[in-house]
C-alpha cells in the first residue's frame, strides 16, 4: 500500500503536463431573424474559448445553397469593412487582441449598395489570424432577407409637339429665251472723196471796166508767164491771182452777132 502511494506521487511530479483545450468559437444570439432594409444594423453574439493570439473577426451571410458572402461588419475602428472572399485581405474585419475574451458583440448590415435576392440565408462567422487564415464557426444562425422591391416610376412620356408641315414654294415658271439681239455690223467708214475745187469765175466785167482791164493786162503779159500755171497746185486749186480778160475780147463781139441774127430772124417771122 504505501509502495502504490509513493508510484503515484511520482508519476504526478514527472508525467507531462495536462495538454491545453483547443480554440473554438460559436454564435450565440441574433438581434434579428429578418433582414427588411440593406441599413439595418443586426447584432450578432459569439462565445469564444482560448482565443490562441491576435484574431479578426467578421459576419456574414451566404445563400443556403453556397456561393458568395454579404454584407458589412464594422471593425474595431468604427468603420463598415466589406465582406472579401476567405481568401481576401482580413485585416479591415474586427480585431481582437486580448486572447482572454470569452465572448464577443459584432454589428452586421447588408448594406444598401450590395445586389442581394430575397430569400433564406445562413449568418456565418469567421475567424481569421495574422496571415489571414481561418476557422468557421462550429455553428450557423437561419435569416431571412426581405428586401423592399422597388417599384419602377414609369417616366413621363414627352408629347410629341406638332411639327409644322411645310407649304409648297412657288416654283418660278420657266421663262422662254428671250430672243438674243443679232449684233448689227457696223458700217464701216468709207473714205469721203476730197471735193474737186471748182475754180471760181470773176463776174463779167462791165463795158465800162472792159478797156481799163484790158489795158492793164497787155502790160502784164509781156512780162510774166501765164497766171494760170503759176497758180494752179497739185490738188487742182486755182490760186487767187489776176484775171485776164483777152478771151473776151473776142467773145463779147461774137454774141453781139448771135444775138443781133437772132433779132433779125424773128422781125422776119413777124
Amino acid at each position: 500500500m504505501r509502495k502504490f502511494f509513493f508510484f503515484a506521487i511520482f508519476l504526478s511530479l514527472f508525467s507531462p503536463q495536462k495538454a491545453q483545450a483547443a480554440f473554438s468559437f460559436n454564435i450565440a444570439s441574433s438581434s434579428a431573424t429578418v433582414i427588411t432594409s440593406g441599413s439595418q444594423d443586426v447584432e450578432v453574439g459569439l462565445n469564444v474559448l482560448d482565443l490562441p493570439s491576435e484574431s479578426y473577426f467578421r459576419v456574414s451571410l451566404q445563400k443556403e445553397g453556397g456561393g458568395s458572402y454579404y454584407g458589412y461588419v464594422l471593425n474595431s475602428n468604427g468603420d463598415w469593412a466589406k465582406i472579401q472572399i476567405l481568401d481576401g485581405d482580413c485585416t479591415a474585419y474586427y480585431k481582437v487582441t486580448d486572447t482572454s475574451i470569452t465572448s464577443l458583440l459584432l454589428k452586421y448590415r447588408i448594406g444598401d449598395d450590395t445586389e442581394i435576392p430575397n430569400g433564406n440565408y445562413y449568418l456565418k462567422a469567421h475567424r481569421f489570424t495574422k496571415a489571414c487564415s481561418y476557422t468557421e464557426a462550429t455553428n450557423f444562425l437561419s435569416l431571412e432577407v426581405s428586401l423592399p422591391t422597388p417599384t419602377p416610376t414609369p417616366s413621363a412620356t414627352p408629347t410629341p409637339e406638332p411639327t409644322e408641315t411645310p407649304q409648297p414654294t412657288d416654283v418660278p415658271t420657266p421663262q422662254p429665251p428671250s430672243s438674243t439681239p443679232v449684233p448689227t455690223s457696223t458700217p464701216r467708214p468709207t473714205s469721203t472723196p476730197k471735193p474737186t475745187v471748182t475754180p471760181k469765175l470773176s463776174p463779167t466785167p462791165s463795158l465800162s471796166e472792159y478797156d481799163l482791164l484790158a489795158s492793164e493786162s497787155a502790160e502784164e503779159v509781156l512780162g510774166t508767164e501765164s497766171v494760170l500755171n503759176e497758180n494752179s497746185t497739185p490738188e487742182g486749186k486755182i490760186k487767187k491771182g489776176k484775171f485776164s480778160f483777152w478771151p473776151f475780147v473776142f467773145i463779147i463781139p461774137g454774141l453781139g452777132m448771135i444775138c443781133f441774127s437772132v433779132l433779125l430772124l424773128r422781125k422776119q417771122k413777124i
